[in-house]
This record gives C-alpha cells, sequence and structure tokens, in this order.
C-alpha cells in the first residue's frame, strides 16, 4: 500500500510544470502591417509580440 501511494506521489510530482513558463505555448512570430484605417494601429506593422500576455486571434483576409 506504501508503494502505492509513494508511486501516486512521484507521479503527481513529476506531472506538474516546473515553472509557468513552461506552460505558456510558443507562437511564430511576425509582424505585417495593418491596413485597416478604421484601425488604431492603421500603418503599424503589428503581429503577435504586439498583443503579448493578452488573449488574441489572427484573420488574414483579402484587402481587396
Amino acid at each position: 500500500m506504501l508503494r502505492l501511494i509513494l508511486g501516486a506521489a512521484c507521479l503527481l510530482f513529476l506531472a506538474c510544470p516546473k515553472s509557468p513558463e513552461e506552460n505558456e505555448p510558443t507562437v511564430s512570430d511576425f509582424s505585417l502591417e495593418d491596413f485597416n484605417p478604421n484601425s488604431s494601429t492603421y500603418r503599424q506593422l503589428i503581429g503577435p509580440s504586439s498583443y503579448k500576455g493578452e488573449v488574441s486571434a489572427f484573420y488574414f483576409g483579402d484587402q481587396g
């Protein structure tokens, strides 16, 4: 019984992340010019690093 408890404790310990950085997903960084004249970032280069720490989504559409 003691072996079972120790084994479960070891598995639980090993499954826990070592630091919060290990939980961050990796995202390719890129920059594109914002061509939307109604946007607050109009004519600026923006990308994932512009919104680090925030929830964001990226849509690539035809501007024509």
